[in-house]
């Protein structure tokens, strides 16, 4: 039985992932076959896509999602817990303005790409994430140590303070510091055994 999907922007994306590219027919059993999808506020022309992050509640088998332009809120931190299955999630040059709710998935890898206003506390239910990608500036990382099974830490073109914290990560493996710059280039030095790539 086909599944009637509101927004036509979304419905051709969830067909292109789907490999059916015209007019796709969707039924339930299609949307939980979809692992894999990027939603954005705008199109390549720079209008709005009317996307709601709550209609990404009909994809039930997603386990990667980048979302970008969005202003996170509340609400949509519930419906994202809604999700899952999801073991990736990206937020490219979003705004997460007073958002307490915590995003409490198994995620693995948590990607948060120039995002203004977040704060790391609402990704510490994930006490199992294995990878934190932080590019751009925006991002506090006081919160990083609660992520105690971490392997791998991405802080590109970032102003880093408190990196000493970043020493009490036991489980790390490797971290990117790319065009970043930090308050004390000694906590370096407090980080042994761990490949560091600049």
């Amino acid at each position: 039985m086909e599944v009637e999907i509101k927004n036509e922007y979304l419905k051709k994306l969830i067909g292109y992932e789907l490999n059916r590219y015209e007019n796709p027919k969707i039924n339930q059993e299609d949307l939980k076959r979809v692992k894999n999808i990027a939603i954005n506020r705008y199109d390549l022309l720079g209008k709005e896509t009317d996307i709601e992050l709550s209609d990404l509640s009909l994809l039930t088998g997603l386990e990667s999602c980048i979302i970008s332009n969005y202003r996170i809120t509340e609400k949509d931190m519930a419906r994202l817990n809604d999700l899952t299955n999801l073991e990736t999630i990206q937020f490219s040059y979003c705004d997460f303005s007073n958002i307490v709710t915590k995003l409490s998935l198994n995620l693995n890898h948590v990607i948060l790409e120039v995002c203004k206003n977040v704060k790391l506390d609402i990704f510490s239910e994930n006490r199992m994430l294995e990878k934190l990608s932080i590019i751009g500036d925006y991002v506090d990382i006081r919160e990083v140590e609660k992520f105690s099974q971490m392997k791998e830490l991405y802080l590109q073109r970032c102003e880093i303070t408190n990196m000493d914290r970043i020493a009490n990560l036991k489980q790390l493996q490797y971290i990117n510091l790319e065009k970043s710059t930090m308050d004390d280039e000694r906590n370096l030095n407090k980080i042994t055994g761990i490949e560091c790539e600049r």
